[in-house]
């Protein structure tokens, strides 16, 4: 084994780690200061990617939590890939959008939490959401 890089979010305990075969992922945990809703990427080729706590508003999920549909709202949705994953990192759907608040199913998913990953050029972003 050999290091390739340091975590740069806080330091946690009871964190989730999965992956969906080709990323590893770190998501939610305890700190010092509290429970967390973050979760970070690990690329194998580049190391720790990004957290998703410092880019908040170029990407959102709504309605949260949702029976049916789901909207996002993208600032720069070109060539943009929505995943869900479900909570064992297993990927369950995926489509590219075509506009930034597109309708999006999930009434064929099971009740339960989900993570959402949106990638464009400008690299990836995630989002949790229920559903219910």
């Amino acid at each position: 084994w050999t290091q390739s890089d340091v975590f740069s979010g806080a330091g946690r305990y009871e964190a989730v780690g999965m992956s969906d075969g080709t990323n590893g992922y770190i998501v939610t945990g305890q700190t010092d200061d509290g429970y967390t809703n973050d979760l970070w990427q690990f690329a194998v080729e580049t190391g720790i990617v990004f957290g998703s706590g410092s880019t908040k508003d170029e990407f959102s999920v709504y309605p949260n939590p949702s029976f049916g549909n789901l909207n996002f709202k993208i600032d720069n949705f070109e060539d943009t890939e929505i995943s869900i994953f479900n909570a064992n990192g297993q990927l369950v759907r995926s489509v590219n959008l075509q506009s930034a608040k597109v309708p999006f199913s999930v009434n064929s998913l099971v009740k339960g939490t989900y993570f959402v990953k949106m990638k464009n050029k400008n690299g990836s972003l995630f989002k949790k959401f229920i559903k219910l």
